[in-house]
């Protein structure tokens, strides 16, 4: 049963980190899920992206950018 492993932890195939995917026997991988250090493999499909963004590949407009303002000094006005 492949795992994907939450906290560092012992297996009988070894030393097992966090984010690791291992495929362990029914029965530890069962123990694992049930003292939380583990949860279930789950494989998704990879979705092709799509690009939604201003001046696509069909269209001839150039992307326009926000500029930043100039900074200006603040005056202070000394009150004596």
């Amino acid at each position: 049963m492949k795992i994907v492993i939450l906290r560092g932890t012992m297996t009988s195939a070894g030393n097992a980190r966090s984010g690791h995917v291992v495929d362990l026997p029914e029965v530890e991988a069962r123990i694992l899920l049930r003292s939380n250090r583990a949860s279930m493999f789950v494989e998704l499909d990879v979705v092709e992206q799509i690009d939604r963004s201003i001046g696509l590949d069909t269209s001839e407009e150039v992307p326009t950018t926000r500029k930043r303002g100039s900074k200006k000094k603040a005056m202070v006005d000394d009150v004596d």
